[in-house]
């Protein structure tokens, strides 16, 4: 993370606010589910970080393949992808091996990279005339 002002680095930096606030709304409607405990926050806390890390892995996958040759860009591509694919899997398995650590908060702070980049482009185009 050498260029801090890098597309990626930026992206990554929107989508961990809007992923955080994502995460403190969810705790804020388990408080009233009375699903609020330890294993949930950190269910949450966990599946935000790494949701956050694996669009920061994205864009830098994505930013290096426009720097090979497209056989090259391909291969590394689709290695990348099942990289990700199968990290994401190991943590969603370690939330539902691990007592101390809510699976539940895992899978959906996965979707909140998703909200985020939809959230943010519906109001982007509010603001333009």
């Amino acid at each position: 993370m050498n260029n801090d002002s890098s597309p990626v680095i930026n992206e990554t930096i929107q989508i961990a606010k809007g992923t955080s606030v994502l995460v403190v709304v969810s705790l804020i409607i388990c408080i009233f589910t009375d699903a609020f405990n330890l294993p949930m926050i950190l269910g949450f806390l966990i599946g935000g970080a790494y949701s956050v890390f694996n669009f920061y892995r994205l864009g830098k996958s994505i930013e290096n393949m426009f720097k090979m040759p497209p056989a090259k860009a391909q291969t590394y591509m689709t290695g990348q992808y099942f990289v990700r694919l199968f990290t994401t899997g190991l943590v969603i398995f370690i939330g539902f091996k691990v007592d101390f650590i809510n699976y539940f908060g895992i899978i959906i702070s996965l979707i909140f990279p998703k909200l985020t980049l939809f959230f943010s482009e519906i109001f982007r185009k509010e603001e333009k005339p």
